[in-house]
């Protein structure tokens, strides 16, 4: 599997996990950060049975997520004397890598953070490219980029291969 056909599953991966989004509160009693990792370790899991017939060990040779199937060695880089670890990870074939980041928030400055913070794993990580899947709160509200947030977006696409994705 490569990178391409993993870039054309974003689209279905961003519907499910949409799909999920209810089950997913922002408040719990447990982190929202280990729920979503959670919650995307198992819908990648069944995606990938789902489109390739893989089992969960094909998959996990592809997909490693934190704290589930975590990414052996080196995960992104160091910088300001503080590692970086994005949330989820995959691997191709030709050993290329992609940063999967699982961010939420109400307001634009938490897309913000997601952002400067995917910036920092492609400058310092060694990724291919970085999606950021970002879950608006509470469910059922929307976010509609301005023409200079458009503009920051396509930067980012452009010269970090980083895409956010709004959940």
């Amino acid at each position: 599997m490569n990178i391409t056909e993993f870039e054309g599953l974003l689209s279905t991966i961003k519907d499910k996990l949409a799909s999920k989004k209810e089950m997913l509160p922002e408040k719990d009693e447990h982190t929202w950060d280990c729920r979503a990792r959670e919650a995307f370790y198992y819908l990648m899991r069944d995606v990938f049975q789902e489109r390739f017939g893989m089992d969960e060990k094909q998959f996990r040779k592809y997909i490693f997520v934190e704290k589930f199937n975590p990414l052996p060695g080196e995960k992104a880089g160091k910088i300001f004397d503080s590692r970086l670890y994005p949330d989820a990870t995959f691997k191709d074939d030709d050993g290329r890598k992609l940063a999967i980041e699982l961010d939420h928030g109400k307001m634009g400055s938490k897309i913000k953070n997601a952002l400067v913070k995917a910036g920092i794993l492609k400058l310092v990580g060694d990724f291919y490219g970085i999606v950021v899947f970002f879950f608006i709160y509470p469910p059922g509200r929307t976010f509609t980029f301005k023409e200079t947030e458009q503009k920051v977006l396509r930067f980012y696409k452009e010269n970090l291969c980083t895409q956010v994705l709004l959940v």
